[in-house]
């Protein structure tokens, strides 16, 4: 089977996905999940910080 993302061969995974692109993709989650979280904090803290 091959990784949708990169087109390497991989292990058979329900999200077609190798390694890798599993991990940047979980990376990459955290990164929007803490920035929606910024986002949203910012509307309490002042401007100054």
């Amino acid at each position: 089977m091959y990784c949708y993302i990169c087109g390497r061969v991989c292990d058979h995974h329900p999200t077609h996905l190798c390694d890798d692109c599993r991990r940047e993709q979980a990376i990459n989650n955290e990164h929007t999940a803490l920035y929606i979280l910024l986002n949203e904090a910012r509307v309490y803290c002042p401007l100054g910080l």
